[in-house]
């Protein structure tokens, strides 16, 4: 059995998140063109519907460690998040209607870049 330290799985899970990350695209794209009745709108709706029980289940196992954060923290908390989740999300997908797959990646993984 191997062992890996934490910096290890630290990168095999950013390789992974960054290589699911990239193909989102891809999916996206392969909707719009399976069904002329799917939109930026309704596969963002599935996108978050899918997403909701992982981010319910690392807000279970941090639990411990947001003891002191009070209620209204809470709920501001929440409403930025899906607030930024949710309209970047709807601008990703709405531009996918518009641009290649390949093009909006180089665009997503370049920004950061861009930024610094």
């Amino acid at each position: 059995m191997i062992r890996l330290n934490a910096t290890q799985s630290g990168s095999i899970f950013a390789l992974f998140a960054a290589f699911l990350f990239s193909t989102k695209a891809i999916f996206i794209k392969q909707a719009y063109a399976l069904s002329p009745l799917v939109d930026a709108t309704v596969l963002m709706a599935l996108r978050m519907a899918s997403a909701l029980p992982f981010f319910l289940l690392i807000c279970w196992l941090n639990r411990h460690h947001s003891r002191n954060i009070s209620t209204r923290n809470w709920v501001l908390l929440i409403f930025a998040g899906l607030m930024g989740y949710y309209f970047s999300s709807w601008l990703d997908f709405l531009g996918l209607m518009f641009i290649s797959a390949s093009l909006e990646r180089i665009i997503l993984f370049l920004y950061p870049t861009l930024e610094v």
